[in-house]
């Protein structure tokens, strides 16, 4: 059973968005499937994916594009899995990448 968390009932896409300018990125598509994913993988797992995993379900989810460590480096590039979680208002983890 899915239980709402604080951090969850507080985010939102115009939460995201002001997030994203203060990190000087402008969401496209892309970044909305990574930002999606993160959540999903953070609410199912209770875990910040590695970037391993990250690819994986984005290949799984969305096979129009071909997704890799550069292309996610290039939409995030203060690191994947912290800048992007910050964006998708996943509380704050240890995370180098």
């Amino acid at each position: 059973m899915y239980v709402k968390k604080k951090y969850d009932i507080l985010w939102n896409i115009k939460l995201a968005i002001s997030i994203a300018n203060l990190e000087k990125i402008k969401l496209n598509d892309n970044h909305w499937k990574v930002i999606y994913i993160l959540r999903y993988l953070y609410f199912k797992y209770n875990i910040h994916p590695n970037i391993r995993i990250l690819i994986n379900e984005l290949k799984k989810k969305h096979k129009d594009i071909e997704w890799n460590s550069v292309s996610l480096f290039n939409l995030f590039p203060n690191g994947v899995i912290k800048q992007a979680s910050k964006i998708a208002g996943l509380p704050q983890n240890n995370i180098c990448l």
